[in-house]
């Protein structure tokens, strides 16, 4: 067995493994948090950055761990099982078949495993509350939607002349499939970890997790992720400050809410009870 072979095995295989065992341990973590937003600007605005930036390391993390190094791997895999006529034979991507460069795999990882899914990553954010709130079903629906876009329209198209170089076809189709939900699930699993440990009353975040979604911010000077990210900041400040926004009501109705001498009777007391007479 060649050496860049057992290279690859030893940094990828442990990759996927690692995307596994975050997926499962999260499966049933919640991806929205159920506690009250607080309804000052200044505090939407904290909230919203922390949603960005947390979900930006999630899908960079993801995105490395199954898309980069898992989809490296399913590359070699192919090449290996396809049979020495496919061997030195150029794919749609002008790469080799059966060569490994360091160049080849460095921006293969850089743009699968980093641009696309921090792109992916915002535009979940966006959708995130249309989703299932249980981080594997919200998981798979998410791989779903990523294959029935980017997949249809490049690894799992019908016009990929790759699927006439490298065999056996449903050992590519599987392979594909597989990273694409379990990108899905590693994804929603981590965000919602992130998301949990990022809000003022969580306990014992590491300083270490903080600086990694602090650094994550550098993904916004891509200008489409800027775009994405200030369409997310606006849609969170919507309710509170823009044309849509709940009129508080009187100033009794303002007053039981803050706690003043007129409190609202709970509903519940207020049933089968006469209005006063005029």
């Amino acid at each position: 067995m060649r050496a860049d072979n057992v290279i690859l095995a030893i940094v990828c295989v442990p990759a996927v493994l690692y995307a596994a065992s975050i997926a499962w341990r999260g499966r049933s973590l919640p991806i929205t948090s159920s506690a009250p937003p607080d309804e000052s600007v200044e505090a939407a605005v904290r909230q919203s950055a922390r949603d960005v930036t947390t979900t930006l390391s999630a899908g960079a993390i993801a995105g490395v761990l199954t898309a980069g190094l898992g989809g490296r791997f399913v590359m070699r895999l192919l090449a290996a099982t396809s049979g020495d006529g496919a061997q030195g034979r150029l794919t749609d991507a002008e790469e080799v078949v059966g060569e490994i460069t360091f160049d080849g795999t460095a921006f293969f990882v850089l743009f699968a495993g980093l641009v696309a899914p921090t792109l992916l990553s915002l535009l979940y954010l966006l959708v995130r509350r249309m989703l299932p709130n249980t981080a594997w079903k919200a998981g798979l629906l998410v791989g779903v939607l990523v294959l029935g876009t980017i997949g249809v329209n490049d690894p799992l198209s019908a016009e990929n002349g790759d699927f006439r170089i490298l065999a056996p076809t449903w050992l590519a189709i599987a392979s594909v499939v597989a990273v694409g939900l379990l990108f899905g699930v590693t994804f929603t699993a981590l965000s919602a970890r992130f998301d949990a440990k990022s809000r003022p009353s969580a306990q014992g975040e590491r300083r270490g997790r903080r600086i990694l979604m602090n650094a994550s911010a550098v993904f916004l000077i891509n200008p489409l992720s800027l775009v994405l990210a200030a369409a997310y900041v606006a849609a969170h400040l919507m309710p509170r400050n823009g044309p849509c926004a709940v009129n508080p009501g009187p100033g009794w109705l303002r007053a039981g809410r803050s706690g003043g001498s007129h409190r609202r009777e709970p509903y519940a007391r207020l049933r089968g009870r006469r209005l006063p007479q005029r």
